[in-house]
């Protein structure tokens, strides 16, 4: 295992160091060969938190994904909200419609003013 970091030369250095292994390694081991190793060099120094580098990124992004999450609920639920808006407009429209000709008897349908007698013109009249 080897590590290297420049903590003198580092300018935002608060007690952090990076630690990279091989891909297929397994953390704990590394984990605990780190802070073996560091206990070797000064006991004094503690190890509190160790993180991967996915979830440093995980909390680094988590503010943007909860805005993501939020925009998209809100945005499905004003589709659904304007659904209902259109479903009840065209209910009240249709409600508030004059009476259509099939409502209407056939002897008062000869009455009218339409010409002809195909489905399209009674229809429309």
């Amino acid at each position: 295992m080897a590590a290297y970091f420049p903590c003198s030369q580092s300018s935002g250095f608060f007690g952090n160091f990076i630690v990279r292994y091989a891909p297929g390694a397994n953390r704990q081991d590394i984990v605990s060969r780190t802070r073996t190793a560091i206990a070797e060099i000064n006991s004094n120094i503690l190890v509190n938190t160790v993180t991967s580098l996915q979830e440093q990124v995980d909390r680094s992004i988590a503010a943007q994904s909860l805005i993501a999450r939020l925009s998209g609920f809100f945005g499905t639920l004003a589709v659904f909200l304007a659904s209902i808006g259109a479903y009840g407009l065209l209910s009240y429209s249709v409600a508030r419609a004059p009476v259509s000709w099939a409502s209407v008897s056939p002897s008062e349908h000869s009455r009218s003013t339409c010409s002809g007698r195909s489905f399209v013109n009674a229809f429309f009249c």
